[in-house]
């Protein structure tokens, strides 16, 4: 009895262990489709509004549980009260904002890219390098799309099966 209570507890463990794999596919896709929204947002508020950054940080729209929105928000207070420039502490913000989160090193390499030109150039160089990182998004949210779809209905199963080996042999 006691092996069977075992074997159905490591069958359990290793099958949300693959759940919890494809839930990190379904964050990371969620995680670049609300950066290209804030990337969108901030994009217009630039364009139509043409006021300092910190005044555009705090109008872009700030969805509770959007990282995207916080990481400018974080980004607008910090440019308030030191009145430094955005380049330097861009890629300390989104390190500390995606701390812990499934992207990858492509990913971060875009997230870091926003705030290499924001604010170092003029509009129509703004225009060109906001277009040029929305092709690059798209790729990269086409890219986690395929892996979600591919990948986590074979990372759950993938959990299960692995957790039965196991328990079998238990058994």
């Amino acid at each position: 009895m006691l092996r069977l209570i075992g074997a159905g507890g490591l069958v359990l463990a290793c099958g949300l262990m693959g759940i919890m794999k494809a839930r990190q596919l379904k964050l990371r896709l969620s995680l670049l489709e609300d950066f290209l929204q804030m990337t969108l947002a901030l994009k217009g508020q630039i364009s139509y509004f043409k006021e300092p950054l910190p005044e555009v940080f705090k109008k872009v729209d700030k969805r509770a549980d959007s990282r995207a929105c916080a990481l400018l928000a974080g980004l607008g207070e910090v440019m308030e009260q030191k009145d430094a420039q955005i380049a330097r502490f861009w890629p300390q913000k989104v390190a500390e904002i995606y701390k812990d989160m499934p992207i990858s090193a492509a990913d971060r390499e875009i997230f870091d890219y926003l705030g290499s030109f924001i604010g170092q150039t003029d509009y129509e160089n703004h225009l060109m390098h906001f277009a040029y990182m929305e092709q690059r998004l798209a790729a990269q949210i086409e890219e986690a799309r395929q892996a979600l779809k591919n990948k986590a209905p074979m990372l759950r199963k993938l959990g299960f099966f692995l957790g039965a080996i196991p328990a079998v042999l238990l058994l």
